[in-house]
């Protein structure tokens, strides 16, 4: 066999490695990523309240990984977004985050609640495109519920069941009970309960005293 014969083996033998390899980079960058802002991506998920600065320095970090890991997009524009970046910022990068990963059910979350004060029309729409997604998830469920009560005229008819459907989850969940205050006190919030409820008196009343009794910092189960 010729030297050169010889070479184009040797190369054809490390190609696949080489392209393999290159494949693999963009996810040990998001990996490192996601390592160095730790723990701050895992309690946004948990939705685990941090200081702003937290966030706004694992924004930054997050920044750094691959553009096209949708998932670690979306976590970069909710920490720049509670960090205290602009709207007008933030919308791109979770825009360009559900291109890659258009099943996440946060992202469109977060997407409704970026375009409240400048679009509210599509801000409702995109809200039940969040709920189509995960309609049983628990750590957005009190949070959509208080987006979709900002929103609720607004909300296109078809989909203002799923969001009732939401609202109801919070009173029939015992584990989701605590975002039942943080949804009353939001404005629109009791109005959506009331209707989530069917209008039933006595459910209602059982609702209220609930809330009667955390307010007095009673706990309530």
């Amino acid at each position: 066999m010729t030297p050169a014969k010889t070479w184009m083996l040797r190369i054809g033998l490390l190609l696949p490695v080489v392209l393999v390899t290159a494949a693999a980079i963009p996810r040990i960058v998001s990996g490192l990523a996601l390592e160095t802002a730790f723990p701050v991506p895992s309690y946004i998920v948990k939705n685990v309240v941090l200081p702003r600065k937290s966030y706004a320095a694992a924004a930054i970090v997050l920044s750094h990984a691959d553009p096209r890991d949708g998932e670690t997009q979306i976590l970069r524009a909710e920490a720049a977004h509670s960090g205290g970046a602009p709207d007008s910022q933030v919308i791109p990068i979770v825009e360009n985050g559900l291109g890659y990963n258009p099943t996440s059910a946060r992202g469109w979350t977060l997407l409704s609640e970026l375009l409240m004060s400048s679009d509210r029309q599509r801000a409702g729409k995109v809200l039940i495109t969040a709920l189509e997604m995960a309609p049983y998830d628990y750590f957005l469920a009190g949070r959509r519920a208080r987006d979709g009560a900002l929103l609720w005229d607004v909300m296109p008819d078809d989909g203002r069941p799923l969001l009732l459907r939401q609202a109801r989850l919070l009173w029939t969940e015992a584990l989701l009970h605590d975002e039942l205050l943080p949804l009353v006190q939001t404005p629109g919030g009791a109005a959506l309960m009331t209707r989530a409820l069917g209008g039933d008196p006595v459910t209602i009343r059982a609702l209220n005293r609930w809330v009667a009794m955390r307010r007095l910092g009673i706990v309530a189960r």
